[in-house]
């Protein structure tokens, strides 16, 4: 009865919009959406700017018609004449599933394996310490796809919401990309900022792979769709922090393209009088690529060093739940394989390390972890060498200014048992593992 009620009620309503100053109707009067966005719409006679909102904004958001459902429940669309002469509205139901990201646990990273809705706990990485609080407003700080018609805002993350400690998402049309999401003070500024890694059907634990010590990898970058081609290079991470960069996008070495232009690379050094010194200003500027003064230094200070990465996970760890960035034990792992140019192959073009494995998961092949060639960001944030060298960071430090890394050309490959590369520009993550 209340149904009927409601449809009578919003039918008045419309007629009502058909007056002399012109009319204003919806294709649609009710709507039910379960785990995806629908587009309302709008005729208006004559034609003018409408604007457009949700009597109730947790359940339902919308964005220029476009309806994006958050919690289950019920909500009124409006849309609307600038003047508010002339207005339609549209019922809307959310009645469908909500997947917990952090049922089992907080990160920085979460997977999204399919479309729907999601949600997770607004906390720092693993931190255990409770939710994240004076928190006034959550955005998209940016989104990347493999699409060849480039990205567009949406294309992976439909909207967003906060409500009382939790964060809100709705997926966009896309299946495979990144995204960077941030919660925010009043101000503006940024509180904490999270990784959403879009992979149609990805589940870690159903691709791993195991080294001969025993050990278990990811058979991918972090960031990546697969474990090879241009789309397995993945994502770029300044070593020690958990917010990536974009990575290549195809063999001629360009950034992958992003929905929105990131801001120009700071120097390092200038943001050591930050609140929380440099380490604080890379949190709260997530999107900022920080240079170092030359590639003969590092972007933040020594003693910083053991807070970011290290083989307990921490709060700056990037990998997801279940996962960290690995400690040097490439070496080890691959019982001192050769390091000859015989095992730098070529797949498709694409330079890449083959590492042998002991016993894949049945019916993996082939029986190793390539890493492919994505190259690096040098210490001005530029992207170079992508589809020669391979660079992935390990978690270990060395001297307080360099860390340990699998590192690979065309005549060679190392385990990190003898180069150390200073900690600048950025360069990929292979998680372990956190057992």
């Amino acid at each position: 009865m209340k149904t009927r009620s409601m449809l009578v009620l919003l039918a008045l309503l419309c007629l009502m919009a058909c007056t002399k100053n012109g009319s204003l109707t919806l294709d649609r009067t009710e709507l039910v959406l379960e785990n995806e966005a629908v587009r309302l719409i709008a005729t208006v006679t004559p034609e003018q700017p409408l604007t457009w909102s949700s009597s109730n904004e947790k359940i339902v958001k919308v964005y220029e018609g476009y309806v994006v459902p958050f919690k289950n429940g019920s909500a009124v669309v409006t849309v609307s004449t600038l003047d508010g002469k002339l207005s339609a509205q549209c019922a809307v139901k959310v009645d469908g599933y909500l997947k917990d990201l952090s049922e089992k646990g907080t990160a920085n990273c979460y997977i999204i394996p399919e479309g729907g809705r999601y949600k997770f706990k607004c906390t720092r990485g693993n931190n255990k310490e409770g939710n994240i609080t004076g928190i006034q407003n959550v955005r998209v700080l940016w989104e990347s796809t493999f699409s060849t018609r480039g990205v567009q805002e949406k294309d992976l993350v439909a909207g967003v919401n906060y409500e009382d400690g939790w964060v809100y998402v709705q997926t966009g049309k896309e299946e495979h990309g990144n995204a960077v999401i941030a919660v925010e003070d009043d101000l503006g500024n940024v509180l904490w900022s999270w990784h959403l890694w879009f992979c149609k059907g990805f589940v870690p634990e159903n691709y791993q792979q195991t080294y001969k010590d025993g050990s278990i990898w990811m058979d991918r970058n972090l960031g990546a769709s697969t474990y090879s081609s241009a789309a397995g290079f993945g994502l770029m991470y300044q070593w020690g922090r958990k917010d990536p960069f974009p990575g290549p996008y195809n063999n001629s070495g360009s950034k992958a393209p992003v929905s929105r232009a990131l801001p120009t690379p700071l120097p390092a050094k200038d943001q050591q009088s930050a609140a929380g010194g440099v380490v604080g200003f890379a949190r709260k500027n997530p999107t900022v690529f920080l240079k170092s003064p030359s590639k003969s230094d590092k972007w933040c200070l020594g003693s910083e060093l053991s807070e970011l990465w290290s083989v307990n996970k921490t709060i700056n760890d990037p990998c997801p739940l279940g996962w960290r960035v690995p400690a040097n034990i490439w070496k080890d792992a691959a019982q001192a394989e050769s390091y000859s140019a015989g095992r730098v192959q070529d797949w498709g073009g694409t330079l890449g390390y083959a590492s042998d494995l002991g016993s894949p998961l049945a019916g993996l092949q082939p029986r190793t972890l390539t890493y492919p060639a994505a190259g690096y960001y040098d210490f001005e944030g530029n992207l170079v060498n992508v589809t020669t060298e391979v660079k992935v960071w390990s978690c270990t430090v060395y001297n307080n200014i360099s860390v340990r890394a699998l590192m690979a050309d065309g005549t060679s490959a190392d385990f990190g048992s003898s180069k150390t590369p200073v900690v600048y520009g950025a360069a990929s993550v292979r998680c372990v593992k956190d057992e």
